[in-house]
């Protein structure tokens, strides 16, 4: 059996991409509207990190704006459910309009806190790289402007933008119709058009001369080429550094993908129908195996895909059967011995029984890759979590041995739950008017068996995450300054 190792680390840009940045920098200086943003944050902030991506690895606060960057992705992202949601349950009345209103500033305050870390991190990045480096286009003013005015009004700007995005919400305020008669109110119905007007054109205005200052800044850092000899000379000389670096961040990813996974594992049943299918598990399954392939060598991950692949596939047939059955029969149309409910019921059983096995095979295939990455080595640097203690990785095979043993017993008891829903029945009351008496019917239910499931799953996501963070902090240890 090969050794596991990681792949070489190479590097993707050869120059400072400044049309993907100017372009990242635009998206992130266009305003938004409501919860809604045409030209979204998220786009932007992707071309700005994959613009900065060699710099953010050899140079200091370059790293940080990343770190800063990714979290406002987050956020940024995070609208468009909160504006589907919004939308979908909008009627108009007082309390939601409140609460859109709520929410649109709640957003304007989580940007900012984002946001102003962000703009410190990126001109004390290239103050930092124009004072210490020989690349004085870095810190020299764009026309009359010095970078530190050009910092400022980037800060500004982002109040501006955040503000002027929330002034449309404050017409949502509920006013009650003894308040329209009051000077007050009539004349902040009547100014309030006027205001919002103004304050998108001064936005509009704003945004439009910061972006040209910024295209004359990084044209101009694009045109000198120091940049690009500075950043590829220091990547160079710490490439193996980043190596190992990007060797246990592939690792990490990894680890999340597959928590990720067993989260969308988890039996959440609602009117007889799992709302989380093992489906969308099993598909991200397949994906962490693929994204751990390119990163790590000497793992076979085919079999183990392909069994995934073959899982979802099941588990979408059992999701459609089952669905199938309780729209059209229910478990006392099973139980009084209908035909088409047994025969669909039993289609119902075999696929479910199907599905369990293949995923107890892809949970054991998915044990031994585990155990294999456990005492995981860097190629270039020598072993690495190989010099664990013997104790700590005993520890951690014993995690992911109760790992195996709760998928298995998750697997059986969602089958369990199959099967034992042959013998439930409902409650029927018979009642006499004339006698006012009532006989209850009542044969074993076991409608709580789903619960069983659901707690073996919790339980698995949970050692999966302890078992992700001690590996984590193992690779830490092992190399400090890595991380």
């Amino acid at each position: 059996m090969t050794d596991v190792s990681a792949r070489p680390f190479y590097r993707r840009q050869n120059k400072l991409p400044v049309k993907r940045m100017l372009i990242g920098l635009f998206l992130l200086f266009t305003p938004s509207i409501n919860l809604f943003d045409l030209l979204p944050d998220f786009i932007g902030c992707t071309l700005v990190l994959s613009a900065l991506f060699d710099a953010a690895e050899v140079l200091p606060y370059f790293g940080e704006l990343r770190e800063k960057l990714k979290t406002y992705f987050w956020v940024s992202l995070s609208r468009y459910p909160a504006l589907i949601a919004m939308m979908s349950i909008y009627t108009g009345d007082s309390s939601q309009r409140s609460i859109i209103t709520v929410f649109a500033v709640g957003y304007a305050i989580v940007d900012l806190i984002c946001l102003v870390p962000a703009v410190g991190y990126f001109w004390e990045a290239f103050f930092y790289f124009g004072e210490r480096f020989d690349c004085p286009e870095a810190i020299a003013p764009v026309g009359k402007i010095k970078p530190e005015t050009l910092q400022r009004l980037t800060l500004l700007f982002l109040i501006v933008r955040e503000a002027g995005a929330c002034l449309p919400e404050f017409a949502l305020i509920p006013v009650t119709p003894g308040d329209l008669s009051s000077s007050t109110v009539s004349f902040w119905l009547t100014l309030y058009p006027k205001l919002a007007v103004g304050a998108a054109l001064i936005v509009l205005g704003f945004g439009i001369f910061l972006f040209t200052l910024f295209c004359l800044y990084f044209s101009r850092l694009s045109r000198a080429g120091n940049a690009d000899r500075l950043i590829s000379e220091r990547y160079e000389a710490d490439c193996e550094r980043l190596n190992a670096l990007h060797s246990f961040e592939g690792l990490r990813i990894y680890f999340v993908l597959l928590a990720v996974s067993v989260a969308l594992g988890i039996d959440v049943i609602f009117d007889r129908v799992n709302v989380l299918p093992d489906l969308f598990s099993a598909v991200l399954i397949v994906v962490s195996l693929l994204f751990l392939c390119r990163r790590i060598s000497g793992l076979r991950v085919g079999r183990c895909a392909v069994f995934a692949g073959i899982y979802a596939a099941v588990s979408t047939v059992t999701t459609i059967l089952s669905r199938t059955f309780y729209n059209q029969y229910g478990i006392d149309d099973l139980a009084n011995g209908v035909p088409e409910a047994a025969r669909l019921y039993r289609l119902l059983s075999v696929s479910g029984g199907v599905e369990a096995a293949l995923a107890v095979t892809v949970s054991i295939l998915l044990c031994s890759m585990i155990a294999r990455l456990i005492p995981f080595s860097v190629g270039s640097l020598g072993s690495a979590l190989a010099r664990q203690t013997e104790q700590l990785e005993r520890s951690l095979h014993r995690e992911n041995a109760l790992f195996l043993v709760l998928s298995i017993l998750s697997s059986a008891a969602t089958f369990a739950g199959i099967l034992l829903a042959r013998f439930t029945r409902s409650v029927e009351v018979l009642s006499d008017p004339e006698s006012d008496l009532t006989t209850p019917i009542l044969i074993e239910q076991i409608d709580w068996f789903w619960i069983v499931p659901l707690v073996l799953s919790v339980l698995q996501l949970i050692v999966i995450l302890h078992l992700t963070g001690r590996l984590r902090e193992e690779a830490r240890e092992k190399f400090c300054g890595v991380y």
